[in-house]
């Protein structure tokens, strides 16, 4: 089994191995969100694919440097850069603008141009289009800012900015 998987397999409390025992505990699977809170993360990946609407997204993978309670796990950003709304590019324009400042970017010519690079994130639980919960970043940091040691809060938090911003 390679390396991810049986990382994933360990975050999810093996799961498989329970049902296998005769039994399932709900209590002992992992949640797959992030406490809402302050992240140091790195851009694991960045690439243009195709979106559900077939127009072109910058497809991001973030991954949680600190706390160490959650090093390695990660999260996904999408933007719409080409979209039929000029609402829509506009704000994943100023999405890009957000991330590039705070990974110290001045310029970025092609999306490889931001892997391995750092930022702080303060990320929020909100619930999507169909009602399921999943993060979202709600504001991006210069990546010398200290990640505050307290600041995760339990699933569910408000994801409030502990810098005032």
């Amino acid at each position: 089994m390679d390396r991810g998987r049986e990382d994933d397999r360990q975050r999810r409390g093996d799961v498989y191995g329970a049902i296998g025992d005769g039994g399932f505990d709900p209590n002992k699977v992992k949640s797959s969100l992030l406490p809402a809170g302050v992240y140091r993360m790195r851009i694991s990946k960045a690439e243009m694919r195709p979106s559900k609407a077939g127009a072109n997204m910058l497809a991001f993978t973030l991954t949680v440097a600190e706390p160490s309670d959650y090093e390695g796990r990660r999260h996904y950003e999408n933007l719409n850069l080409q979209h039929a709304s000029a609402q829509v590019r506009e704000i994943a324009v100023q999405q890009l603008k957000q991330i590039c400042l705070a990974c110290g970017i001045t310029q970025a010519k092609k999306p490889s141009d931001l892997i391995e690079r750092e930022c702080v994130v303060t990320v929020a639980i909100k619930p999507d289009k169909q009602n399921e919960l999943r993060n979202v970043v709600k504001k991006w940091h210069d990546a010398s800012r200290e990640v505050p040691a307290v600041y995760v809060e339990a699933a569910g938090g408000d994801g409030g900015d502990p810098f005032g911003m």
